[in-house]
């Protein structure tokens, strides 16, 4: 079992919204060269996006304060399909697929 999937199986009772406003946005998707990751957290909420590979595995990570937006650059990476998530205390809020085509 892969750490996004352990991850996933300790939050399936937190739902969008649960915590506040929680906003999780990946565009444009698919994308080529890079994307905007746009989030919104609960006021005061430290968290984190964590992109992963297919396979599970993260490969980047990017703190996140109550809002703003990130860029991921598809330099390094591979086409395929890739997992956003956004959390907060270790726990997955919301998710988003992102497809990256070369």
């Amino acid at each position: 079992m892969g750490k996004l999937e352990a991850a996933q199986l300790s939050s399936n009772n937190i739902q969008n919204g649960s915590s506040g406003n929680v906003e999780l946005e990946v565009s444009p998707n698919p994308f080529k060269q890079s994307t905007t990751i746009r989030y919104s957290l609960p006021a005061d909420t430290k968290g984190q996006i964590n992109i992963f590979n297919e396979a599970g595995s993260s490969i980047k990570t990017i703190t996140a304060n109550n809002s703003g937006q990130a860029f991921l650059s598809s330099n390094g990476l591979s086409a395929g399909l890739y997992t956003c998530t956004l959390s907060a205390n270790g726990i997955i809020l919301i998710s988003k697929k992102m497809v990256l085509l070369k």
